[in-house]
C-alpha cells in the first residue's frame, strides 16, 4: 500500500505542476511614473552693464480737461484774529492777475510781528498764480485761487521781514474769501 500511496503522490504534483503551468502570472507591478514637475523657463540673466527691464505701464488715463486759469481778481481790505492768537490786517488788490496794492501785517501777542508791502518787492508772475519776490530779500508771496472760491496769499523765506525774525516761523497763509470782505 505504500507504494500506491507513492504513485498517488507523484500524480498528484504532476496534475498540480500541469495546473500551475496552465494558470498565467499576475501581471507585473507597473513601473513607477517618474513625477513631472514643470520648471518656469527664465530669460537668460542679464549682464551686469545692463539697465533693468521697466515693468509694463498701464495705458495713461485721457487727461481731464482743465480750463484755463483765469487771472486773479480780488479787492480786500480786512482783520483777522485766529484761535492761536496770531492777528493781522491785510490790504490786497490784483486786477487781472496784477498786484496793485499789498500790505499785510501780522503780529504774534507777545513776540513781535512780520509787515509784507507791495513797495518791498516786486512781481515776476501773474499765471496760473501771482508770485512777487523781494527787492532786497529772499521773501517770496505767492497769491492763488483756492478753488473754493477765495483767494490765498502763502509767504516764504520771508524772516527778514519779521521783527524778531523768529516770529515768521508763526506765519500762516492768509484766506480771503471772493468777495474780499472777510480774510482768516
Amino acid at each position: 500500500m505504500y507504494g500506491a500511496n507513492k504513485g498517488l503522490r507523484a500524480s498528484l504534483l504532476i496534475l498540480a505542476i500541469a495546473f500551475a503551468g496552465c494558470a498565467t502570472p499576475p501581471p507585473p507591478a507597473p513601473e513607477p511614473v517618474p513625477e513631472v514637475v514643470e520648471t518656469p523657463v527664465l530669460p537668460p540673466p542679464l549682464p551686469p552693464s545692463a539697465p533693468a527691464p521697466e515693468p509694463a505701464r498701464p495705458a495713461p488715463a485721457k487727461p481731464a480737461k482743465v480750463p484755463p486759469a483765469k487771472p486773479i481778481t480780488l479787492a480786500a481790505d480786512c482783520h483777522f484774529l485766529r484761535d492761536s492768537g496770531e492777528s493781522g490786517d491785510a490790504t490786497l488788490e490784483v486786477r487781472d492777475g496784477t498786484v496793485r496794492r499789498m500790505r499785510t501785517v501780522i503780529q504774534a501777542p507777545g513776540q513781535g510781528q512780520c509787515v509784507f508791502e507791495l513797495a518791498d518787492m516786486k512781481q515776476t508772475r501773474s499765471q496760473p498764480y501771482v508770485e512777487l519776490r523781494g527787492r532786497q530779500t529772499r521773501c517770496v508771496a505767492r497769491i492763488r485761487d483756492d478753488g473754493k472760491g477765495g483767494v490765498t496769499i502763502t509767504f516764504t523765506n520771508c524772516a527778514e521781514r519779521c521783527t524778531p525774525p523768529s516770529v515768521f516761523s508763526k506765519v500762516r497763509p492768509i484766506r480771503f474769501d471772493g468777495r474780499g470782505s472777510r480774510c482768516e
